[in-house]
């Protein structure tokens, strides 16, 4: 709870590490509650959830949402399985091929070790995925020399080409100022690194290390200092690698 943009922005915090699918409304409304109690109504720029979740703690906050959950738990509130999947109906799945998981990694793996840029880039830019298979590309948009996060209209068209040919016409963006493609087949990513369309859109290859959290949600004009801890791949990806 408690994340968010605007003129504050802050990373959200992890107050349940695990909940049931069944409770999701009644924690919901207790968290609600907490804020309802004791949000800040003297100004309006304040009256957010993140604002009261720093002010109280993260531990004070969840205290106080656990405490609210004890009269709402198992209410009539409760998600049935039938409200569950019905809700679930609404949301569709891509049209996943079945790979053979272990396969495709170890196809992968090869690959990486053939050609260290390559690797590198899978390392940094790739994440795991909960289809077999599959990986989760980060397209950095930090290169050198630009305002982190900045992209034209015409690179976004270059990109929604990208999006249509590897990842079922989906794009996301993030709090971080990339841009993801959520459902890239394995076999697929040596195509896709070497695509002319990601050397058109100015792309970097993501940061070895964390940027620090008021860093990345920060509007980019902000941010355009941190530009050193990125270079481009086709320009400087060698130098990251010795470097790390």
């Amino acid at each position: 709870v408690g994340g968010g943009l605007g003129r504050t922005p802050a990373i959200g915090s992890v107050i349940c590490q695990w909940l049931d699918k069944k409770h999701m409304l009644t924690y919901l409304e207790a968290i609600l509650r907490v804020y309802n109690k004791h949000g800040r109504r003297d100004n309006k720029f304040k009256a957010r959830i993140k604002i009261l979740v720093k002010a109280m703690g993260v531990d004070a906050f969840r205290a106080a949402v656990e405490q609210e959950w004890l009269a709402l738990k198992d209410g009539p509130t409760t998600l049935t399985d039938e409200e569950l999947m019905r809700a679930r109906s609404f949301f569709d799945s891509p049209d996943y091929q079945v790979m053979d998981g272990d396969h495709a990694a170890a196809e992968l793996q090869g690959a990486c070790s053939r050609d260290a840029i390559f690797g590198n880039w899978v390392k940094r830019n790739t994440q795991a995925h909960r289809v077999p298979g599959y990986r989760i590309v980060t397209i950095s948009l930090k290169a050198t020399g630009y305002a982190p996060g900045d992209v034209t209209a015409e690179q976004l068209e270059l990109l929604a080409e990208l999006a249509d040919q590897y990842s079922f016409s989906e794009i996301r963006s993030t709090h971080q100022q990339n841009l993801v493609l959520g459902d890239v087949q394995m076999s697929q990513l040596y195509e896709l690194a070497i695509s002319p369309i990601l050397s058109a859109v100015r792309v970097a290859i993501t940061a070895p290390w964390p940027m620090p959290s008021h860093c990345r949600l920060q509007k980019p004009f902000k941010r355009v200092s941190m530009t050193w801890i990125t270079c481009t791949i086709w320009d400087h990806w060698n130098s990251i690698s010795a470097a790390v």
